[in-house]
């Protein structure tokens, strides 16, 4: 992957999606075509920043009269040379998928994941290598009468931009993506719409709308289209999703169990496509005593924490163990985990911690391995530099001795 495609992804400044940092975020919100696209803030000449749907209703929820210069993401800075891995490894990390593309201070146009995608159509040998690393993740069926809410939390998870939407008696109605909810925090419920003393809504008076609607049924919200298609080989899923005008296509498996492809996994792959090799996780599911949100949510905190090292320090792998200690009842309520960051060509990073919930364990590991990361400064310095440091180090070593 090369930056000779870059100038030719890049669609005019023109056509994208711009806000003052004074407008409200509910204003800005209107501006998006889906959750894959992202309007740009600006005040006057001054770039603030990006709103995406993921970012200030999923991620980290904003109040919808909020400035949108207070609701912005910085993103990184990308130009014509830009390459084409570092910006699809922060679409898939950020879950921003429509960037601005700038040539000094100055707007020149946008780049976005489908115009990055379609170079994997395009290529047959990066065709190949991407389905043969391709990852299907499994995928979730929720009841049309359940709560938005419950449903919004389920599509804060990285890696599950989609759930599918069933009946009583199991038959499949369509899908519901992040998109689809946005409605349910830009219009406010029945007889809430002012504060109680009737003036114009205030900041109280809008949690009151926000929770009210959120309290609602999802039927509303189903997207009847769903691309289900039957024990498809990887190849073929990539082609029917970048085919299908769709963010998301299914696959059914011969056993009835069904996973999903999207444009969040599938850029997750492409930027892993770097020179060296794919960073290998290893990790046990507990027993019954771990929810599989709960372990979902774990396995991407440290696959994040794994893709953050490794731009600083190449890995090979991470394993993590979990020791659980049954109380008489055999249930689990603590649980000693050890962590492992093994880098290409030396050394390891141990950590462990012991007697405390699940996630909290794995979460405490990390951070302690951040800290033996930061005393060793050689592990965050750009890759050249780092082999420069090295080198002086070892002079400077055989000097002294």
């Amino acid at each position: 992957m090369d930056n000779s495609g870059i100038k030719q992804l890049i669609t005019p400044a023109d056509e994208a999606q711009i806000c003052k940092g004074t407008d409200k975020l509910y204003s800005s919100l209107a501006k998006l075509k889906d959750s894959y696209d992202s309007v740009f803030v600006f005040d006057n000449d001054q770039f603030l920043g990006v709103i995406s749907i993921y970012q200030v209703l999923y991620k980290k929820p904003h109040p919808l009269y909020t400035s949108s210069a207070r609701a912005a993401v910085r993103p990184i800075k990308i130009t014509e040379d830009s390459s084409l891995e570092e910006i699809a490894s922060y679409m898939a990390g950020e879950q921003i998928f429509t960037l601005p593309v700038f040539k000094g201070k100055k707007l020149i146009g946008t780049i976005k994941a489908e115009s990055i995608l379609s170079e994997i159509v395009s290529d047959k040998k990066l065709l190949t290598k991407v389905s043969k690393l391709l990852k299907l993740y499994p995928a979730r069926t929720v009841n049309s009468d359940e709560e938005v809410k419950n449903v919004h939390v389920l599509l804060k998870q990285p890696r599950l931009p989609v759930v599918i939407v069933s009946d009583k008696s199991g038959k499949f109605l369509g899908s519901l993506d992040r998109n689809s909810l946005i409605s349910a925090f830009t219009y406010p419920a029945d007889k809430l719409r002012f504060g109680k003393n009737g003036n114009r809504p205030t900041d109280r008076s809008f949690d009151e709308e926000h929770v009210s609607s959120l309290s609602g049924s999802i039927n509303t919200f189903i997207n009847p289209g769903l691309i289900l298609a039957k024990e498809s080989s990887s190849e073929d899923l990539i082609m029917k999703l970048l085919s299908s005008g769709q963010k998301h296509v299914f696959n059914k498996s011969n056993d009835n169990l069904i996973s999903f492809l999207s444009f969040e996994n599938l850029l997750a792959v492409y930027a892993g496509l770097k020179q060296g090799n794919q960073i290998n996780i290893t990790i046990k599911k507990p027993t019954e005593n771990v929810s599989e949100s709960e372990f979902l949510k774990t396995y991407n905190d440290i696959e994040a924490f794994a893709h953050k090292i490794d731009k600083r320090l190449s890995l090979e792998r991470v394993e993590v163990t979990v020791e659980e200690p049954k109380y008489p009842n055999h249930k689990t309520a603590v649980f000693n985990t050890t962590v492992v960051i093994i880098p290409y060509g030396k050394g390891h990073y141990v950590a462990q911690s012991k007697g405390i919930a699940y996630s909290q364990s794995v979460k405490s590991s990390l951070a302690q391995i951040s800290k033996q990361l930061r005393r060793d400064r050689v592990n965050y310095l750009h890759p050249a530099k780092r082999d420069k440091s090295i080198s002086q180090m070892t002079m400077d070593l055989q000097n002294s001795s």
